[in-house]
C-alpha cells in the first residue's frame, strides 16, 4: 500500500483550521512529525475496506493477510476483518451507484481544498446521496453532526459526480469506540444548505489561513496539530489551567482546587496531554534532522523476537511439541452471530443463555455526552454521617 498524500487545506484536519486558521502557516514552518502506528494501521484498514468494496469480497477473506504502511507491517486479523466488515456492510447494505476512494477538488472554495472520500453511494429514485467515513480509531469517538470532514467531502461528492441531489446522509462508522448512539452514526442535510455552508463557512475559513496575522485559537481541535509542539497559545492556555509555569512545574494538589477549576482541568486534560505528545514528536523530528535537544537523543527501539520463516518454523515445533505447537481461541459472540447466519440458522435460538453484557464500571463523561448520568452513593459513608 502506498501513503496517501494530505492537501494544504486537509479535510481531515478542517475542525482545525477552520477553528484556528493561523495553525495551518504555524505547521509550515515545522518538521513534519512522523506517523503514529495507530494512523498507518488506520490506513491499512481503510485500504483492507477499500479491496473489499472494489472486489465484492469480505474482510474475513484476508484474515492472515498481511501488508506494509510506511514501512511498518500490518496483520489482518480477526478485531480488524470484524470491524472493517460491519463498514463494508453498511456500506453495501444502501441501494444505487456506488464511488470508493473518490478523489474531488473544490477550487470554487479554494484551490488548495481537495481530498478523497472513502465511499459514498447515489440513490437516484430518492435523489439521496449518502458519505460514508470509515473510523478505525478505537481511542476517541468521532461525532457525525456538522463534521466538516464529512460535510467537505458531501460537497465534493455533490459537485463532481453531476447528480441531482435533494439531500446528503453523512454517515461515521466506528465499530471499535464505544458511542452512546452506536457504531454507525447519521447526519442529514439538504443540498441547499451544505452548498451555504460551503459558500459562507468554508470559503471564509479557507481565506482565513492565508492572512498574515490568521488568528491562533487553542482548543480541542489542538490534538493531531503539527505545530501544536511549538504553539505559545497552546503552551499559555494549558499553563493558565494548570496554575503552573516551565519554570516552576508544581502541579496544584486537586483538594486546593475549587470545582470551577476542577472543570477547567478535566477540559484542557485532553488537549494538554496530546501536546506533550505533540512536543515529543516535534522533538523526534528535530533529532531525526541532526538538532540537538539538551539531554535527550535517539536510541534503538526493543524489538520482539519474530519467526524469519513460519512454515519451516511451524514443521519443526509440530515435530518437536506436536499439538502444543498452536493455541485454539473460542471466537467471539460477534463472530459466532455472523457464521451462524451464514449457515442460515437462528443466532437468537442458539446462542440463547450463552452471551452477556458484562458491567464495564464507570467513566468520567462530560455533561454533553448522550448517555444516562448514574447516581452513586459511596458504600464508605457512616450510617452516623447520614442521620447527622
Amino acid at each position: 500500500m502506498s501513503d496517501k498524500k494530505h492537501a494544504r487545506l486537509s479535510p481531515s484536519a478542517s475542525s482545525r483550521w477552520i477553528n484556528c486558521p493561523g495553525s495551518i502557516k504555524l505547521a509550515e514552518q515545522c518538521p513534519t512529525p512522523p506517523e503514529s502506528v495507530h494512523a498507518k494501521e488506520g490506513t491499512f484498514a481503510h485500504g483492507l475496506a477499500e479491496k473489499c468494496l472494489l472486489n465484492e469480497t469480505d474482510a474475513q477473506d484476508y484474515i492472515g493477510k498481511h501488508g506494509f504502511v510506511g514501512g511498518e507491517r500490518f496483520d489482518v486479523d480477526t478485531e480488524m476483518a470484524e470491524a472493517v466488515q460491519e463498514y463494508v456492510e453498511y456500506v453495501r447494505s444502501h441501494v444505487g451507484e456506488m464511488f470508493v476512494e473518490k478523489k474531488f477538488k473544490l477550487p470554487w472554495v479554494h484551490k488548495d481544498l481537495s481530498g478523497t472520500n472513502d465511499a459514498c453511494t447515489y440513490d437516484e429514485k430518492n435523489k439521496t446521496l449518502y458519505v460514508y467515513d470509515y473510523k478505525h480509531g478505537k481511542g476517541v469517538a468521532v461525532e457525525v453532526d456538522w463534521n466538516s470532514q464529512l460535510m467537505i467531502y458531501g460537497l465534493g461528492a455533490v459537485h463532481s459526480l453531476k447528480k441531482v441531489v435533494d439531500q446528503v446522509v453523512f454517515v461515521i462508522v466506528q465499530p471499535r469506540a464505544y458511542h452512546a448512539d452506536g457504531p454507525v452514526r447519521l447526519f442529514i442535510l439538504d443540498s441547499v444548505a451544505l452548498t451555504y455552508w460551503g459558500l459562507h463557512v468554508l470559503k471564509l475559513a479557507c481565506a482565513r489561513t492565508e492572512e498574515d496575522n490568521a488568528p491562533i485559537n487553542p482548543g480541542t481541535h489542538c490534538k493531531w496539530c503539527p505545530a501544536a509542539g511549538v504553539c505559545s497559545e497552546k503552551a499559555k492556555a494549558a499553563m493558565a489551567v494548570a496554575k503552573t509555569t516551565f519554570d516552576q512545574p508544581v502541579l496544584p494538589n486537586p483538594s486546593e482546587l475549587t470545582g470551577i477549576d476542577i472543570a477547567k482541568v478535566l477540559g484542557v486534560a485532553e488537549q494538554f496531554s496530546g501536546w506533550v505528545d505533540e512536543v515529543k514528536n516535534y522533538a523526534y523530528a528535530m533529532l531525526e534532522q541532526g538538532k540537538p535537544i539538551p539531554g535527550y537523543k535517539l536510541v534503538s527501539k526493543r524489538a520482539n523476537r519474530k519467526w524469519s520463516n513460519e512454515e519451516r518454523a511451524a514443521q519443526t515445533l509440530l515435530s518437536a511439541m506436536g499439538p502444543d505447537a498452536y493455541k485454539k481461541k473460542l471466537v467471539s459472540p460477534a463472530q459466532a452471530e455472523k457464521a451462524i447466519k451464514k449457515l442460515g440458522l437462528s443466532p437468537e435460538a442458539i446462542l440463547q443463555g450463552l452471551v452477556y453484557n458484562p458491567e464495564a464500571g464507570l467513566t468520567l463523561a462530560p455533561t454533553t455526552d448522550k448517555r444516562k448520568a448514574v447516581s452513586v452513593i459511596s458504600p464508605f459513608i457512616d450510617d452516623m454521617d447520614l442521620l447527622q
